[in-house]
């Protein structure tokens, strides 16, 4: 049976696709077909040769200065947002598209056109030939040598923010106008199990023309940026997050926003679900020992599971969501005693900078604003641990019930040492 790693377009996203090759080495799974569009395709062709080193060191190391000539930013910045954005602009409006030769440089820079050759493994690109407006899907047997680097470029021209490709007389735009997942031309090519990645929010994607093929999908869980910023850290980021998704993907961790090593959410539940449940009945008798927990609410969720995966899975919705909310590091793989540990440093740090606006009337003037949802939920902290060292707020309880979700995250917030 045959194995295909099938590639998406997603431009400066491509690192991702990297991430889940070298999650792919770890986990000794190999193949035999790569299919690949935009950038899909560029790295397919890294893919074909064996080489990851070579592909890692390349985006480990990307910036505007690898795709256009001569140009510098810095997106962290409003000025420099501003200069990245003049640019495409200018290049749209004036030039018809960016000039990417400094990119295609790059590509025969690190693309080893003998070993591609050389490899058994088959290849496949889409592009469009803008000049016969008709869209191509080529396979490796179907790409002179001498034009590998070029049809790549062809696949990975995302115009109008790229010039269009030209290849003798005929002009080439991306294929993911046409195909951006090219899972049909991987079963084309023989494959009856297939990898795919998809990195690609825009560009259109083909139904799957035979059922019977087993396919595995990875997606970012987690959002990857503009695909049209090149950038060290946020490619760097982008490969670590492919790696932990396919990692997830296999059964080798667990989570979705963050990776968390193998049955460490069997250990959160075990340490804190029944504690939980217990200060939450505990407060809610306060209010009114008779009080009925309407069947649709985090409160009913939380107090009646259904079953060991429904703890679990509710229990990581309240992690992720609160580590969101504090920027605890989505790219670390963690242990429950990690995880807790990074949560609790940074929301003390959120604690201490709001400490003079921690009180109800601010928190309802937020939630009536929706400007600044962690003020609610450190208002909430503080209330809850004022209580447990002082009286009962009865009014506050019973207000509780309209924000649920916050109301449970704050508790859990307190039971951390």
């Amino acid at each position: 049976m045959k194995t295909a790693i099938v590639l998406s377009g997603g431009g400066s996203k491509g690192a991702y696709e990297i991430g889940v090759w070298k999650a792919l080495q770890k986990l000794h799974i190999d193949y035999d077909i790569v299919t690949g569009t935009s950038v899909g395709a560029l790295n397919g062709a890294f893919m074909v040769q064996k080489k990851l080193k070579p592909a890692e060191w390349m985006w480990d190391h990307i910036n505007f200065n690898m795709v256009f000539s001569q140009f510098e930013a810095n997106y962290n910045t409003f000025g420099g947002q501003v200069k990245i954005l003049k640019h495409y602009l200018d290049g749209i409006l004036f030039h018809g598209g960016t000039d990417v030769s400094e990119l295609e440089r790059t590509i025969k820079k690190y693309i080893d056109i003998k070993q591609f050759y050389k490899s058994k493994i088959d290849y496949g690109l889409v592009t469009i030939d803008f000049t016969d407006l008709k869209a191509l899907e080529l396979q490796k047997k179907d790409i002179p040598a001498h034009l590998l680097c070029d049809y790549l470029m062809a696949s990975a021209t995302c115009y109008p923010a790229f010039q269009k490709k030209e290849i003798g007389k005929h002009q080439f735009i991306d294929g993911g106008y046409y195909d951006n997942l090219p899972i049909n031309l991987a079963i084309k090519l023989g494959a009856r199990k297939i990898i795919a990645v998809n990195i690609g929010k825009s560009g259109k994607m083909k139904p799957v023309l035979d059922s019977s093929v087993e396919i595995t999908l990875i997606e970012p869980r987690n959002d990857l940026g503009s695909f049209l910023i090149f950038d060290q850290k946020l490619s760097q980021r982008a490969k670590t997050l492919g790696y932990n998704d396919t990692m997830k993907v296999f059964k080798k961790c667990e989570g979705n926003l963050f990776t968390f090593k193998l049955h460490q959410l069997k250990k959160f539940v075990k340490k804190y679900y029944v504690l939980l449940q217990t200060e939450l009945n505990l407060l809610i008798e306060q209010i009114n020992s008779d009080v009925v927990i309407p069947e649709k609410g985090y409160y009913h969720d939380l107090l009646y599971p259904k079953n060991q995966e429904e703890k679990q899975r509710i229990f990581l919705e309240i992690i992720e969501e609160l580590g969101s909310k504090f920027h605890v590091d989505e790219t670390l793989v963690y242990q429950e005693q990690t995880f807790n540990k990074a949560l609790k440093t940074n929301f003390l740090k959120e604690v201490k900078e709001k400490k003079g606006l921690l009180d109800l009337g601010f928190m309802i003037d937020q939630l009536k604003k929706g400007s600044d949802k962690n003020v609610v939920l450190l208002t909430l902290y503080n209330k809850i641990l004022e209580m447990k060292h002082d009286t009962i707020d009865k009014v506050f309880l019973s207000s509780t019930f309209l924000f649920q979700k916050e109301f449970i995250e704050a508790l859990y917030l307190t039971l951390l040492k």
